[in-house]
């Protein structure tokens, strides 16, 4: 399978891939508070086709109690590295 190992890899001939339902989500947790000033994602509409996201939506927290919504934005045939800016007004409204 095509499972978190491909997706750290760093191999844009690998990647990740998910047959559960949807929606698919990718969880990042970090062991400590962490500023994050943007998530890329490498997409390729042309070879993926069907499995390549329509709707993207990153959500941040300080614990599974306080995730929300920071950045939302709706697919058009990507290709190439998609890069959702968060913007300093969106993390600080999730912060403590």
């Amino acid at each position: 399978g095509n499972g978190v190992r491909q997706l750290r890899d760093g191999d844009p001939g690998t990647y990740w891939q998910s047959d559960g339902q949807q929606p698919h989500v990718v969880h990042i947790s970090f062991r400590e508070l962490t500023p994050i000033t943007h998530v890329a994602i490498l997409l390729q509409h042309d070879v993926d086709d069907s499995y390549t996201p329509h709707i993207m939506s990153v959500r941040a927290g300080t614990h599974a109690g306080d995730i929300a919504e920071v950045a939302a934005l709706t697919l058009d045939s990507p290709k190439g590295w998609v890069v959702v800016p968060l913007t300093a007004e969106a993390v600080a409204a999730v912060r403590p």
